[in-house]
């Protein structure tokens, strides 16, 4: 995968959570707390006005993007 410049995202979690019975439902509650708790503040959206379309495609292409990107339809 490295020479020919492929990457490979993802996760299996439904074998994993059939291997690990309740593991998933602590991971999130303790996830929960975190962000309850202000711990852990989720990304803000990067928003982009619609002319700038490309530009918003192209931060989740080279993964500059952090959370959810946003095109602004108006205003």
């Amino acid at each position: 995968m490295l020479l020919n410049n492929i990457d490979v995202v993802g996760v299996g979690w439904g074998a994993w959570a059939g291997t690990h019975p309740g593991a998933l439902a602590e991971q999130w509650a303790g996830l929960e707390r975190l962000l309850t708790s202000g711990e852990l503040a989720p990304p803000e959206p990067a928003t982009y006005p619609l002319d700038e379309a490309a530009a918003a495609v192209a931060s989740l292409e080279n993964r500059t993007a952090k959370g959810k990107v946003v095109l602004r339809v108006r205003g």
